[in-house]
């Protein structure tokens, strides 16, 4: 459905029909399933992906597999979404993104992960 939008391409136009709708709903399926999420494997750096359109952004933190998958192999540990406040939506595109960051990052969403347990426990 978006093969042919890449990362160097956000201009393209996005043609949504009964394909694009079935995938969609397919995608928030398998993101509503347990088994979507991953438990966080310590011995392994966390990312954070933030993404920022109109005022709304989506971030992702995840770890990446370990099958050999590059970055589309990505292990979800958590995902959030929310709207950009009063003040951060005034700003220009490249502001409010990195303002999406910022609020991701100030929530603390890493915080909000469990004590790796020690192994004397």
């Amino acid at each position: 459905v978006i093969s042919h939008i890449s990362t160097h391409n956000y201009g393209s136009a996005l043609v949504w029909n009964t394909q694009a709708e079935n995938a969609f709903v397919d995608i928030k399926q398998a993101l509503s399933h347990a088994c979507s999420l991953h438990a966080p494997d310590y011995s392994q750096a966390f990312h954070l992906d933030v993404d920022e359109k109109d005022s709304i952004y989506n971030a992702v933190l995840f770890k990446r597999g370990d099958d050999g998958g590059g970055s589309h192999n990505r292990k979800v540990w958590m995902h959030y979404s929310a709207k950009l406040d009063n003040v951060e939506r005034g700003h220009p595109t490249c502001v409010r993104h990195v303002a999406a960051i910022v609020t991701q990052v100030r929530a603390d969403l890493t915080s909000k992960l469990p004590e790796p347990q020690s192994k004397e426990d």
